[in-house]
């Protein structure tokens, strides 16, 4: 069903997102941190710097402003970012990183980077051509 949202999900650079959380349609900006099992909805924002609490729940639309944690269903304002959490959220980002490059070989269904490349333009010329592809006529109704 259309919600006049866009239908994207942006995630900025060092951001951090907790396994199982689920993002719809939302735009997560650089440096934030997105807790274990969070769910963020159709059209909110989680601002650079901000903090999710594990298992917060953001409603479509919300607007999580920069440098604050955010706990609860729904999510509620706690406290603003300290000073060294901010430098903190930095480091853990490279940490989880520096992590999933250890194992990518385990996540990655393609674990041949030139495989993966491959698979990936296929996709991108598929899309052109679905895009480039002319429009179905309009059917008329009907005549009773």
């Amino acid at each position: 069903m259309p919600t006049g949202l866009s239908a994207e999900t942006v995630i900025g650079r060092h951001v951090t997102i907790g396994a199982g959380s689920l993002l719809r349609s939302v735009t997560v900006e650089d440096e934030a941190v997105v807790g274990l099992r969070c769910v963020l909805l159709e059209g909110s924002v989680v601002e650079s710097g901000a903090v999710l609490a594990d298992g917060t729940l953001v409603p479509p639309g919300r607007r999580i402003p920069a440098k604050q944690v955010w706990a609860g269903v729904p999510a509620q304002y706690v406290r603003d970012v300290t000073y060294d959490e901010r430098y903190e959220v930095l480091d853990l980002a490279e940490a989880v990183s520096a992590s999933a490059g250890e194992h990518k070989e385990q996540l990655l269904p393609f674990v041949d980077e030139a495989l993966y490349r491959e698979a990936a333009a296929v996709r991108e010329r598929i899309a052109a051509l679905v895009a480039a592809a002319p429009a179905a006529p309009a059917v008329a109704p009907a005549a009773a």
